[in-house]
């Protein structure tokens, strides 16, 4: 069964300027492991076609578990998001 989750920020700045940042690299890996302190931010793929961006990241949040959750999900929590951009919408989902 599939979960949606809709998500609206209002983000004070073009269109254009927050997708060449959202799919910087560097950029990226900085924001999450530097600023967010996720203890992972990896790109494992990424191909661009005419109007369409694929990524995969390799993604591990630094998290405070309770020993019963830990148990379950492992001292090493992390997560896949594999994302589509088709030039005004970003879809991804959380393997």
């Amino acid at each position: 069964m599939a979960t949606r989750i809709e998500l609206a920020h209002d983000i004070r700045c073009s269109p254009d300027v927050y997708w060449r940042q959202f799919f910087d690299d560097v950029l990226g890996g900085e924001l999450f492991t530097r600023d967010l302190g996720f203890t992972l931010y990896r790109v494992l793929e990424r191909s661009e076609r005419p109007g369409e961006i694929e990524r995969r990241v390799e993604i591990a949040p630094r998290l405070s578990m309770p020993a019963s959750v830990r148990a379950v999900l492992g001292d090493r929590f992390r997560y896949i998001e594999h994302g589509v951009f088709d030039g005004s919408r970003y879809r991804f989902e959380l393997l």
